[in-house]
């Protein structure tokens, strides 16, 4: 899925008076908007890229959508930051999946009718930098590629080690510290409390392997031991769904009747999902009085099919956070966000549709045993739980605006740069920019902020060293 706003809601003139050389410049966002499961390739007939099943749909990341859109309508409307530069941008949606994300940087390489990298005399929209990814595996993708072209790319999730290595990913920029700093602050956590006895969740992937084989170590050295280890399996195709749910699921009751009773989860976006499907189907009594530790990555997000569940399981839980903060103007852009969008925005649809369980089409529709009513376009988004959807900036859309505007700044510098080096002339040209000019001018500062925060919003502790 692929979503191109055109600024003809976003954009306005700064003064019809001024003089404005339009150089469309697009930012590319790569988002895990929308996951399914996709078939397993055999390599006998010709791979495609058709989706097999109904997408799964997680509401709350639309957020990060919208905090980009609102970070380039800004951008736009200042005259300061980019005069004569006009920002746009596409967003394409990569499905948590390693094949639809190669396929999609690749396409970002090719002219816009052809898939061939590299041939791009058609292409008038100038690539000049990508967001993305919100996890590690994603971002390690994306960096595979991008790094060749010396294309910046800007994480707004948090990395695991070694992908910070300049040598290797001289490109790579990221708006939160490196995962193993969260590492201490579980360590220092548990000290704290004196938990000594628990249980460790990662979803059993290279990124799940890393997690064990660098915390274990640490909690042994400070005298804090594993009652079990948990890997939880990685869904991905759709052959092995239900092998993998049936072969895990008489497993998990005794898991949550150990007595260790503080259980530290780590994975990306989707494990939430997969942690909450096990617990839901497992019928297991929601207070396990269990306490809960969570990576910054979780977000406690839902998707749209389990979005009356109880998640009484994980009352409590401490969560890290990235750090966050309110940005004027973005809750009453929120406030406005309507389905009326639908000609500029791909997403609000499947978005709107499945947050508040309405149809967008002009009759009602009957999905199983669930009869849909029409969407009004009334709908109010402070209604939605907060697994839905947040009217304010969480952390990792807070990264996504934080992470265009040094983008912006960036080109800031280069073409006051190229304005002092060139003699004013009659007839404006649109300035050319090579991407890895802004590799040159970047300098992106990690403030390594991070919060522990609980479910039932009581604040545990807050610190800005280089250990939290």
């Amino acid at each position: 899925m692929k979503i191109c706003f055109f600024l003809k809601k976003f954009y306005s003139l700064k003064t019809k008076n001024t003089k404005i050389s339009f150089a469309l410049i697009v930012i590319v966002s790569v988002y895990i908007h929308v996951s399914y499961f996709v078939t397993i390739h055999y390599f006998n007939p010709y791979p495609s890229l058709i989706r097999t099943t109904s997408p799964i749909v997680m509401p709350k990341n639309y957020l990060h959508i919208l905090a980009l859109v609102f970070a380039i309508k800004e951008i736009n409307e200042n005259f300061m930051l980019l005069p004569n530069i006009t920002l746009g941008f596409n967003i394409f949606d990569n499905y948590y999946n390693g094949q639809f994300t190669y396929n999609t940087v690749l396409r970002l390489l090719s002219a816009k009718k052809r898939f061939v990298p590299n041939f791009t005399c058609d292409v008038k929209d100038q690539l000049v930098a990508v967001i993305g990814g919100l996890d590690s595996e994603t971002s390690s993708y994306l960096a595979t590629i991008l790094s060749i072209y010396k294309i910046p790319q800007i994480t707004y999730g948090s990395l695991v080690s070694g992908m910070n290595d300049k040598t290797l990913l001289a490109s790579l920029y990221q708006m939160v510290p490196n995962e193993i700093q969260q590492y201490f602050g579980i360590v220092h956590l548990l000290i704290h409390f004196r938990w000594t006895w628990i249980g460790l969740f990662a979803v059993d992937d290279d990124n799940g392997e890393r997690f064990f084989q660098t915390l274990v170590p640490m909690l042994s050295s400070n005298s804090i031991c594993s009652a079990f280890i948990k890997r939880t399996p990685k869904w991905t195709y759709v052959a092995d769904i239900l092998d993998l749910f049936l072969d895990d699921l008489d497993k998990f009751p005794s898991l949550m009747e150990s007595k260790a009773n503080v259980f530290v989860v780590h994975g990306a976006p989707p494990s939430m999902l997969n942690l909450s499907w096990y617990l839901h189907m497992a019928v297991l009594d929601s207070n396990l009085g269990k306490v809960w530790i969570v990576t910054e990555q979780w977000d406690f997000r839902l998707s749209a099919y389990q979005k009356n569940w109880d998640i009484q399981f994980f009352q409590g839980a401490i969560s890290f956070s990235v750090h966050s903060n309110e940005i004027p103007g973005f809750k009453t852009f929120l406030e406005n966000v309507n389905p009326s969008w639908g000609t500029e925005d791909g997403f609000i649809q499947d978005f709107w549709e499945n947050a508040f369980s309405c149809s967008m089409k002009n009759y009602s529709v009957i999905t199983g045993e669930e009869h849909k009513e029409i969407c009004t376009g009334e709908e109010k988004l402070e209604s939605l739980p907060g697994t839905f959807f947040e009217m304010k900036m969480t952390g990792h859309s807070y990264n996504v605006y934080n992470a265009a505007y040094a983008v912006a700044h960036a080109l800031h510098v280069i073409h006051d740069s190229k304005s002092r080096s060139k003699v004013a002339q009659k007839n404006v040209k649109v300035l050319h920019f090579q991407p890895c000019l802004i590799n040159m001018f970047s300098n992106i500062k990690v403030i390594c902020l991070c919060h522990f925060f609980s479910i039932s919003h009581h604040v545990y502790h807050q610190s800005s060293s280089s250990e939290f």
